[in-house]
Protein backbone atom coordinates (compact mmCIF):
# COMPACT_ATOMS: atom_id res chain seq x y z
CA UNK A 1 0.00 0.00 0.00
CA UNK A 2 2.62 2.25 0.87
CA UNK A 3 4.50 1.38 -2.80
CA UNK A 4 1.37 2.35 -4.33
CA UNK A 5 1.04 5.77 -2.67
CA UNK A 6 4.98 6.29 -3.38
CA UNK A 7 4.22 5.89 -6.65
CA UNK A 8 0.97 8.08 -7.03
CA UNK A 9 2.64 10.84 -5.08
CA UNK A 10 5.31 10.70 -8.00
CA UNK A 11 3.39 10.96 -10.19
CA UNK A 12 0.83 13.41 -9.08
CA UNK A 13 1.97 15.69 -6.00
CA UNK A 14 4.88 17.19 -6.69
CA UNK A 15 3.96 21.21 -5.38
CA UNK A 16 1.95 22.64 -2.57
CA UNK A 17 -0.86 21.16 -0.79
CA UNK A 18 -3.79 23.00 -2.73
CA UNK A 19 -7.43 22.14 -2.34
CA UNK A 20 -8.88 20.48 0.80
CA UNK A 21 -9.80 17.07 1.28
CA UNK A 22 -13.60 16.29 0.90
CA UNK A 23 -15.19 13.74 3.48
CA UNK A 24 -14.06 9.77 2.98
CA UNK A 25 -17.20 9.84 1.80
CA UNK A 26 -16.78 11.94 -1.49
CA UNK A 27 -13.60 10.08 -1.66
CA UNK A 28 -15.57 6.91 -1.98
CA UNK A 29 -17.84 8.02 -4.52
CA UNK A 30 -14.96 9.30 -6.61
CA UNK A 31 -12.75 5.81 -5.81
CA UNK A 32 -15.78 4.11 -7.32
CA UNK A 33 -16.05 6.18 -10.51
CA UNK A 34 -12.33 6.18 -10.43
CA UNK A 35 -12.06 1.98 -10.67
CA UNK A 36 -15.23 1.75 -12.38
CA UNK A 37 -13.05 3.46 -15.00
CA UNK A 38 -10.12 1.53 -14.89
CA UNK A 39 -12.14 -1.56 -14.80
CA UNK A 40 -13.93 -1.14 -17.98
CA UNK A 41 -11.94 0.77 -20.61
CA UNK A 42 -12.85 -2.08 -23.51
CA UNK A 43 -16.58 -1.04 -23.53
CA UNK A 44 -19.02 1.58 -21.92
CA UNK A 45 -21.29 1.08 -19.12
CA UNK A 46 -24.16 -1.61 -19.74
CA UNK A 47 -27.77 -0.46 -18.54
CA UNK A 48 -27.01 -3.72 -16.04
CA UNK A 49 -24.14 -1.32 -14.71
CA UNK A 50 -26.27 1.50 -14.04
CA UNK A 51 -28.92 2.19 -11.47
CA UNK A 52 -31.85 3.52 -13.19
CA UNK A 53 -32.36 6.34 -10.99
CA UNK A 54 -31.01 10.09 -9.55
CA UNK A 55 -31.47 11.56 -6.47
CA UNK A 56 -34.12 14.00 -6.63
CA UNK A 57 -32.82 15.85 -3.78
CA UNK A 58 -29.41 16.59 -5.61
CA UNK A 59 -28.96 20.18 -6.46
CA UNK A 60 -28.60 20.96 -9.90
CA UNK A 61 -25.43 21.08 -11.66
CA UNK A 62 -24.87 22.73 -15.33
CA UNK A 63 -22.35 19.62 -16.54
CA UNK A 64 -21.78 21.13 -19.87
CA UNK A 65 -20.87 24.56 -18.58
CA UNK A 66 -18.38 23.23 -16.33
CA UNK A 67 -16.91 21.09 -18.86
CA UNK A 68 -17.10 23.94 -21.67
CA UNK A 69 -14.88 26.22 -18.76
CA UNK A 70 -12.20 24.34 -18.97
CA UNK A 71 -11.61 24.72 -22.76
CA UNK A 72 -13.40 21.00 -23.68
CA UNK A 73 -15.87 19.75 -25.61
CA UNK A 74 -18.92 17.48 -24.15
CA UNK A 75 -17.54 14.25 -26.13
CA UNK A 76 -14.32 14.79 -24.17
CA UNK A 77 -15.60 13.93 -20.69
CA UNK A 78 -16.85 10.65 -19.64
CA UNK A 79 -17.66 9.95 -15.96
CA UNK A 80 -20.58 8.32 -13.69
CA UNK A 81 -20.94 8.91 -10.11
CA UNK A 82 -23.14 6.75 -7.87
CA UNK A 83 -23.76 7.53 -4.12
CA UNK A 84 -22.95 3.93 -2.71
CA UNK A 85 -25.38 4.36 0.15
CA UNK A 86 -28.67 5.08 -1.52
CA UNK A 87 -27.56 3.75 -5.08
CA UNK A 88 -28.57 7.30 -6.90
CA UNK A 89 -26.59 8.67 -9.81
CA UNK A 90 -25.20 11.59 -8.33
CA UNK A 91 -23.80 13.28 -11.71
CA UNK A 92 -23.28 11.37 -15.40
CA UNK A 93 -21.71 12.27 -18.61
CA UNK A 94 -21.30 9.91 -21.53
CA UNK A 95 -21.06 6.92 -19.14
CA UNK A 96 -21.32 4.48 -22.47
CA UNK A 97 -17.85 5.74 -24.29
CA UNK A 98 -14.94 4.32 -23.55
CA UNK A 99 -11.86 6.12 -22.76
CA UNK A 100 -8.43 6.58 -21.36
CA UNK A 101 -8.53 7.42 -18.02
CA UNK A 102 -7.57 11.03 -17.11
CA UNK A 103 -5.02 11.23 -13.22
CA UNK A 104 -7.67 9.16 -11.25
CA UNK A 105 -5.98 6.44 -10.03
CA UNK A 106 -4.57 8.76 -7.28
CA UNK A 107 -8.21 9.11 -6.09
CA UNK A 108 -8.25 5.26 -4.71
CA UNK A 109 -4.72 4.73 -3.75
CA UNK A 110 -5.14 8.00 -1.62
CA UNK A 111 -8.54 6.92 -0.04
CA UNK A 112 -6.98 3.30 0.60
CA UNK A 113 -4.13 4.60 2.63
CA UNK A 114 -6.02 6.95 4.30
CA UNK A 115 -8.24 4.05 5.59
CA UNK A 116 -5.25 1.38 6.08
CA UNK A 117 -2.77 4.04 7.44
CA UNK A 118 -5.44 6.82 8.80
CA UNK A 119 -5.33 10.45 8.45
CA UNK A 120 -2.61 11.68 11.13
CA UNK A 121 -0.19 8.89 9.77
CA UNK A 122 2.92 10.12 9.59
CA UNK A 123 6.45 8.99 7.13
CA UNK A 124 9.40 7.94 9.25
CA UNK A 125 12.89 8.75 8.20
CA UNK A 126 14.92 7.77 11.09
CA UNK A 127 18.92 7.30 12.18
CA UNK A 128 20.26 4.44 13.90
CA UNK A 129 22.98 2.96 15.66
CA UNK A 130 24.34 -0.62 15.03
CA UNK A 131 26.40 -0.40 18.41
CA UNK A 132 26.92 1.91 21.79
CA UNK A 133 27.33 5.53 21.90
CA UNK A 134 31.00 6.18 23.11
CA UNK A 135 32.00 9.66 23.12
CA UNK A 136 29.79 10.91 20.48
CA UNK A 137 31.01 7.71 18.04
CA UNK A 138 28.88 5.26 17.25
CA UNK A 139 30.83 2.00 17.70
CA UNK A 140 30.00 0.14 14.77
CA UNK A 141 27.70 1.25 11.55
CA UNK A 142 25.19 4.26 11.57
CA UNK A 143 22.23 3.49 9.51
CA UNK A 144 19.75 6.11 7.42
CA UNK A 145 16.48 4.23 7.25
CA UNK A 146 13.75 5.01 4.73
CA UNK A 147 10.33 5.21 5.72
CA UNK A 148 8.63 6.39 2.20
CA UNK A 149 8.35 9.74 2.63
CA UNK A 150 7.46 11.35 -0.76
CA UNK A 151 8.05 14.89 0.05
CA UNK A 152 11.06 14.21 1.59
CA UNK A 153 13.67 17.35 1.07
CA UNK A 154 17.27 18.48 1.57
CA UNK A 155 16.22 20.44 4.10
CA UNK A 156 14.42 17.68 6.29
CA UNK A 157 17.59 15.94 6.11
CA UNK A 158 19.51 18.93 6.77
CA UNK A 159 16.91 19.37 10.01
CA UNK A 160 17.76 15.80 11.09
CA UNK A 161 21.33 15.78 10.55
CA UNK A 162 20.80 18.86 12.79
CA UNK A 163 18.73 16.44 15.75
CA UNK A 164 21.92 13.82 15.06
CA UNK A 165 24.48 16.41 15.95
CA UNK A 166 22.46 18.07 18.73
CA UNK A 167 21.77 14.30 20.39
CA UNK A 168 25.82 14.41 20.51
CA UNK A 169 26.62 12.40 17.75
CA UNK A 170 29.76 13.08 15.98
CA UNK A 171 30.37 9.73 13.88
CA UNK A 172 30.68 6.50 13.15
CA UNK A 173 33.64 3.89 13.65
CA UNK A 174 32.09 1.66 11.14
CA UNK A 175 29.89 1.89 7.93
CA UNK A 176 26.78 4.44 6.84
CA UNK A 177 24.66 2.13 5.54
CA UNK A 178 21.28 3.29 3.97
CA UNK A 179 18.60 0.77 4.11
CA UNK A 180 15.74 1.23 1.35
CA UNK A 181 14.49 -2.46 1.69
CA UNK A 182 11.10 -0.99 3.01
CA UNK A 183 9.59 -2.17 -0.85
CA UNK A 184 11.26 -2.56 -3.94
CA UNK A 185 12.15 -0.03 -6.14
CA UNK A 186 11.71 1.14 -9.95
CA UNK A 187 14.40 2.77 -12.29
CA UNK A 188 11.19 4.94 -14.22
CA UNK A 189 7.46 5.46 -13.14
CA UNK A 190 6.09 4.12 -16.86
CA UNK A 191 9.18 3.24 -19.31
CA UNK A 192 7.07 3.91 -22.07
CA UNK A 193 7.46 7.79 -21.40
CA UNK A 194 10.26 9.53 -22.36
CA UNK A 195 13.53 8.58 -19.86
CA UNK A 196 14.21 12.39 -19.66
CA UNK A 197 11.27 13.26 -18.78
CA UNK A 198 11.22 15.16 -15.12
CA UNK A 199 8.26 13.36 -14.14
CA UNK A 200 9.26 9.72 -14.58
CA UNK A 201 11.54 9.16 -12.16
CA UNK A 202 12.27 6.66 -9.81
CA UNK A 203 10.60 4.80 -7.06
CA UNK A 204 12.23 4.11 -4.01
CA UNK A 205 11.47 3.74 0.12
CA UNK A 206 14.01 7.42 -0.55
CA UNK A 207 13.08 9.97 -2.32
CA UNK A 208 14.41 13.76 -2.23
CA UNK A 209 12.84 16.49 -3.64
CA UNK A 210 10.77 14.90 -5.49
CA UNK A 211 13.81 13.06 -7.17
CA UNK A 212 13.90 15.61 -9.92
CA UNK A 213 17.66 17.44 -10.28
CA UNK A 214 18.67 20.31 -12.24
CA UNK A 215 21.07 20.41 -14.36
CA UNK A 216 23.64 22.85 -15.48
CA UNK A 217 26.25 22.49 -18.82
CA UNK A 218 28.59 24.16 -20.54
CA UNK A 219 30.89 23.82 -23.36
CA UNK A 220 35.29 24.61 -22.81
CA UNK A 221 37.54 23.99 -26.07
CA UNK A 222 34.82 21.33 -27.89
CA UNK A 223 34.53 19.21 -24.59
CA UNK A 224 30.61 19.53 -22.77
CA UNK A 225 30.52 19.22 -18.98
CA UNK A 226 27.80 19.29 -16.63
CA UNK A 227 26.80 18.87 -12.76
CA UNK A 228 23.68 18.44 -11.02
CA UNK A 229 21.87 19.56 -8.09
CA UNK A 230 18.95 18.58 -6.21
CA UNK A 231 17.34 22.02 -5.21
CA UNK A 232 14.77 23.69 -2.75
CA UNK A 233 13.81 26.69 -2.71
CA UNK A 234 16.68 27.55 -0.01
CA UNK A 235 19.32 24.71 -0.82
CA UNK A 236 21.11 24.02 -3.50
CA UNK A 237 23.35 19.73 -2.88
CA UNK A 238 25.42 18.57 -5.35
CA UNK A 239 23.96 15.45 -6.38
CA UNK A 240 27.39 13.97 -6.06
CA UNK A 241 26.00 10.06 -7.43
CA UNK A 242 24.73 11.28 -10.58
CA UNK A 243 27.85 11.36 -13.78
CA UNK A 244 28.07 12.83 -16.45
CA UNK A 245 29.90 12.00 -19.66
CA UNK A 246 29.42 12.84 -23.63
CA UNK A 247 27.96 10.20 -26.22
CA UNK A 248 30.75 8.16 -26.96
CA UNK A 249 31.55 8.54 -30.74
CA UNK A 250 30.05 6.27 -33.37
CA UNK A 251 26.92 5.73 -31.07
CA UNK A 252 23.54 7.14 -32.24
CA UNK A 253 21.60 9.34 -30.08
CA UNK A 254 18.26 10.95 -30.52
CA UNK A 255 17.90 13.38 -27.44
CA UNK A 256 20.06 16.16 -25.63
CA UNK A 257 20.16 13.48 -22.78
CA UNK A 258 20.44 9.67 -22.77
CA UNK A 259 20.59 7.41 -19.48
CA UNK A 260 24.03 5.34 -19.61
CA UNK A 261 23.57 3.75 -15.79
CA UNK A 262 25.89 0.85 -15.56
CA UNK A 263 27.64 -1.37 -12.69
CA UNK A 264 29.46 2.32 -11.12
CA UNK A 265 25.74 4.12 -10.76
CA UNK A 266 23.43 6.72 -12.89
CA UNK A 267 24.87 8.26 -15.43
CA UNK A 268 23.56 10.60 -18.23
CA UNK A 269 25.45 10.78 -21.89
CA UNK A 270 25.65 14.78 -23.21
CA UNK A 271 24.57 14.64 -26.98
CA UNK A 272 27.27 16.97 -28.98
CA UNK A 273 24.08 19.33 -30.29
CA UNK A 274 23.43 20.46 -26.58
CA UNK A 275 23.70 24.42 -26.88
CA UNK A 276 27.15 25.72 -25.35
CA UNK A 277 25.39 25.89 -22.22
CA UNK A 278 22.41 25.94 -20.48
CA UNK A 279 20.60 23.74 -18.07
CA UNK A 280 17.42 21.47 -17.43
CA UNK A 281 15.64 19.05 -15.24
CA UNK A 282 16.12 15.54 -15.38
CA UNK A 283 14.58 12.66 -13.23
CA UNK A 284 16.56 10.73 -10.50
CA UNK A 285 16.31 7.39 -11.59
CA UNK A 286 18.55 5.88 -8.23
CA UNK A 287 17.19 8.33 -5.56
CA UNK A 288 18.37 5.90 -2.76
CA UNK A 289 21.77 6.38 -3.24
CA UNK A 290 21.49 10.11 -3.98
CA UNK A 291 19.43 10.57 -0.62
CA UNK A 292 21.85 9.21 1.82
CA UNK A 293 25.03 11.07 -0.36
CA UNK A 294 22.89 14.24 0.27
CA UNK A 295 22.90 13.32 4.19
CA UNK A 296 26.40 12.29 4.37
CA UNK A 297 27.07 16.01 3.16
CA UNK A 298 24.76 17.42 5.55
CA UNK A 299 26.00 15.36 7.99
CA UNK A 300 29.35 16.89 7.47
CA UNK A 301 28.38 20.30 7.84
CA UNK A 302 27.25 19.77 11.38
CA UNK A 303 30.40 18.17 12.04
CA UNK A 304 29.83 14.24 11.68
CA UNK A 305 32.47 12.45 10.45
CA UNK A 306 30.72 9.27 8.36
CA UNK A 307 32.00 6.90 6.01
CA UNK A 308 31.05 6.68 2.12
CA UNK A 309 27.60 5.27 1.81
CA UNK A 310 26.40 2.26 0.54
CA UNK A 311 23.42 -0.02 0.64
CA UNK A 312 22.13 -2.08 3.33
CA UNK A 313 20.05 -3.33 5.74
CA UNK A 314 19.33 -2.05 9.45
CA UNK A 315 19.85 -5.02 12.34
CA UNK A 316 16.85 -5.88 14.20
CA UNK A 317 18.33 -4.13 17.67
CA UNK A 318 19.98 -1.00 15.79
CA UNK A 319 18.62 2.18 18.07
CA UNK A 320 17.18 5.63 16.96
CA UNK A 321 19.63 8.39 17.38
CA UNK A 322 17.26 10.68 15.35
CA UNK A 323 14.06 10.61 13.38
CA UNK A 324 12.68 13.23 10.86
CA UNK A 325 8.53 12.46 10.33
CA UNK A 326 6.32 14.00 7.09
CA UNK A 327 3.67 16.17 7.52
CA UNK A 328 0.01 14.20 8.62
CA UNK A 329 -0.97 11.92 5.80
CA UNK A 330 -4.43 13.96 5.00
CA UNK A 331 -2.04 17.11 4.68
CA UNK A 332 -0.01 15.04 1.75
CA UNK A 333 -3.20 13.47 -0.03
CA UNK A 334 -4.40 17.57 -0.01
CA UNK A 335 -0.93 18.16 -2.29
CA UNK A 336 -2.12 15.07 -4.31
CA UNK A 337 -5.99 15.52 -4.79
CA UNK A 338 -5.68 18.56 -6.57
Amino acid sequence: MIEALRTTLLCCGRGRPGLAIGRRRALALLGLAAFALLLLPARGFTQADRPPQTDPGNPAFDIARAIASYGLTADQVGFHVIDTATGMIVASQNPDSAMIPASVAKVPTTLAALDILGGDYRFRTDVLAGGPLVGGVVQGDLYLRAGGDPFLTSDDLAALAERLHAAGVLGATGRFVYDATLYPGVPEIDPRQPETAAYNTGVSAFAINFNIINVHWSRAGGTLAAQATTNTDTRRVAASTIRFGPVPPGLPWSHFFTAADDAAGEAWQLAPALPPEGEDWLPVRQPAPLTAAVFAALAREEGLTLAAPESGVTPAGAVVLATHQSRPLTEIVRGVLR
